[in-house]
């Protein structure tokens, strides 16, 4: 009986393990990641995007190149971007509460971190975003749940390890021209655009899902 009892635990124990596992991504000469097992990645409208699930948890990964390459001239320049992101993020999303909104240092990098929730029913859901743009594309780190499971977003986070051979250059780095400067104005709000429909489309889907599921 004993023996069985300890048989059963080790398989148990197995399926957790093998439930939880974590697979490191590579996501072409950018950088490497991890999500947990059994992701799907699909390539729509100029972004790739992988998604993966666990218990009540959705992460979504979305990176997306710049229609035209563009040149941000100092911190200010990017922080400006990455405030219009989040406000149009926020008004497109039906305005979530903001729990927390800060620009930081990433790395080498810098980086928009926000933490936002809403009411579905009877669920809170938590919604965790971590955005930066290096070398002509906007990354963009989600977590939504059920559970706060801040402590699996910090996983994700902190899996993040971008090439070696990039710099603080492929972020920020002088105008060769005042006309690129201007024209980049153009392409941000292209790329800023196409990126949030994405991400909002995507999020809402989750959205739905944990009403619908709920009502059944």
């Amino acid at each position: 009986m004993k023996k069985i009892l300890v048989s059963f635990v080790l398989m148990a124990s197995s399926i957790i393990s093998n439930a939880q596992a974590w697979e490191t991504i590579r996501h072409g000469d950018l950088l490497t990641f991890q999500l947990p097992g059994k992701y799907t990645k699909k390539d729509t409208l100029g972004a790739s995007i992988y998604q993966s699930e666990i218990d009540d948890t959705t992460y979504i990964c979305s990176f997306m190149k710049d229609a035209q390459p563009l040149r941000f001239e100092s911190n200010e320049s990017i922080d400006a971007f990455y405030n219009d992101y989040f406000d149009n993020l926020v008004a497109k999303s039906n305005k979530p509460q903001i729990i927390k909104k800060e620009i930081v240092e990433f790395g080498q990098f810098r980086a928009l971190r926000a933490t936002l929730q809403r009411n579905i029913i009877i669920k809170e859901l938590t919604w965790e975003i971590l955005t930066l743009h290096v070398k002509n594309t906007t990354l963009s780190f989600q977590c939504l749940t059920q559970k706060k499971a801040k402590a699996q977003f910090e996983r994700l986070e902190k899996s993040i390890q971008f090439n070696a051979a990039l710099t603080r250059k492929d972020q920020i780095s002088e105008p060769a021209t005042s006309a690129l400067a201007t024209s980049s104005n153009q392409y941000i709000e292209y790329a800023f655009y196409t990126l949030v429909g994405i991400i909002v489309i995507i999020v809402f889907g989750r959205l739905l899902f944990f009403k619908k599921k709920k009502a059944e």
